[in-house]
């Protein structure tokens, strides 16, 4: 049973504007040993052409402030897109510690313009 889902990149909220950025870390609890963690990628938007993509990863840490650009753990990488659409991450079992309880998305485009993108993320109760 998947616990709820959490948007770590709203795109009601925040459209993705820069060429590259971080979200904002939030404590979502660590994932223990017997749960598995979940990610979705939705882009509603894109840019024209194909040469225009958009690459999001989700990090976990121990930390939300300066802990994030030394102790955080990639733990979801998405294909890089061009157009709308959607993709789920592949799930990553359980046991990273009580110490990796913050998350955060990441992304890296190829031009300026304007995209906006849900990033969710989820993991089975115990």
């Amino acid at each position: 049973m998947i616990l709820r889902t959490v948007a770590l990149q709203n795109a009601s909220v925040t459209a993705v504007a820069t060429t590259c950025g971080v979200g904002t870390a939030y404590d979502l609890g660590a994932v223990e040993a017997a749960q598995t963690a979940y990610a979705a990628l939705h882009l509603l938007t894109s840019a024209a052409g194909a040469a225009n993509t958009i690459l999001f990863k989700i990090y976990s840490a121990s930390s939300s402030g300066a802990g994030f650009a030394t102790g955080e753990t990639l733990r979801f990488t998405f294909t890089a897109l061009a157009c709308r659409g959607a993709e789920w991450g592949t799930p990553v079992p359980g046991a990273f510690g009580t110490c990796q309880k913050f998350w955060r998305t990441q992304w890296a485009t190829s031009c300026a313009a304007v995209r906006k993108a849900l990033v969710e993320f989820s993991r089975t109760c115990q």
